[in-house]
């Protein structure tokens, strides 16, 4: 009777530790395959306050009302400009020198800086004599503030001169400091020249020029 009890003691005792163990093992499980609930993190924005300070003036710029500009009117006088179609007909009917004729006629003339009054220059290939000059100003003084500078240079420059042989246009090609490069276009304005020929015939042509301006000047 005692051995039986002992033998079912074992058992129970076997039973039991096999039990826990397959307990274990289930919770084990259940915790390895457990879904993980949403955690709250706290975090916190740092900004760059150099960033905030550059970037919030610009974010809250008020829309500036913009304004068209003005377009330029140019002023309009009665006839025919120089890139019109002429002829040398006698019977052909005359029309005066203008920049347009969607405009009653009228006594008004271009004046000599009017773009459309400026000649249009032949090209080089066609040129049979070339120009040359009459007459250049000898007085090419510099501007006071070049020479308490001790400032020299050449103005190197491209003039339009027309069938009288008067500089009609000028374009520097390069950069004078303290005033020159006005002195040097308002001296080139008073240079005479032969004008260009075509077989004989006066016509405007395009030349390069230069203006020095030196230490004695």
């Amino acid at each position: 009777m005692l051995k039986l009890t002992y033998r079912l003691s074992s058992i129970q005792i076997s039973v039991m530790l096999h039990g826990l163990i397959a307990l274990l093992i289930i919770l084990m499980s259940l915790d390895f395959f457990k879904v993980t609930k949403n955690k709250t993190i706290d975090f916190e924005v740092y900004t760059d306050p150099i960033l905030a300070l550059t970037a919030r003036p610009i974010l809250n710029k008020p829309v500036e009302n913009l304004q068209p500009k003005p377009e330029s009117v140019s002023r309009k006088v009665f006839g025919v400009n120089r890139k019109s179609i002429t002829t040398m007909d006698a019977s052909a009917t005359a029309v005066k020198a203008g920049n347009t004729t969607a405009k009653e006629n009228d006594e008004l003339a271009l004046s000599k800086d009017d773009a459309d009054s400026l000649p249009i220059p032949i090209a080089d290939y066609l040129i049979t004599d070339e120009p040359s000059v009459i007459f250049e100003p000898k007085n090419k003084q510099r501007t006071e503030e070049a020479r308490k500078n001790g400032y020299t240079g050449t103005a190197r420059m491209k003039i339009l001169v027309d069938t009288a042989g008067n500089v009609r246009d000028v374009k520097l090609l390069n950069t004078l400091k303290y005033g020159l490069d006005e002195r040097a276009v308002e001296i080139v304005k008073q240079v005479k020249l032969s004008p260009a020929k075509v077989n004989g015939k006066p016509v405007a042509v395009i030349r390069d020029f230069t203006i020095t301006f030196k230490a004695t000047d």
